[in-house]
């Protein structure tokens, strides 16, 4: 059997804080988009405005996906070596981890003849 390679604590606890900092924004103001909406269509703006249903959905359609996309992203943007704490948004490490993560996709590989 193949040896599976865990990751060390101290770098799931750095994915987990990053996912959960990337999908929780998105998914916070994605709750936050009907009240938003229609507070500011009936109270705020003069004269109120009639603010369509599908313009409220398409808004949190956006920041539910962004949320889904914050999972790989927070995965992928954290530093994967333990000593290394790395940046505040990942940028960099994102950048390396992204061809890490596609060699272990099996259907990615090219098969050997």
């Amino acid at each position: 059997p193949p040896k599976t390679v865990a990751a060390p604590p101290v770098v799931t606890d750095r994915m987990l804080r990053r996912v959960i900092t990337f999908t929780g924004v998105p998914l916070f103001l994605g709750f936050l988009i009907v009240p938003g909406f229609f507070y500011y269509a009936k109270k705020i703006a003069d004269p109120p405005l009639d603010i369509p249903n599908w313009a409220a959905l398409g808004g949190i359609t956006v920041f539910f996906a962004l949320s889904g996309l914050g999972i790989t992203y927070g995965v992928l943007s954290a530093s994967w070596n333990p000593d290394e704490e790395g940046s505040a948004l990942g940028f960099k490490e994102a950048k390396e981890n992204f061809p890490k993560f596609l060699d272990r996709v099996p259907f990615l590989k090219k098969p050997k003849y």
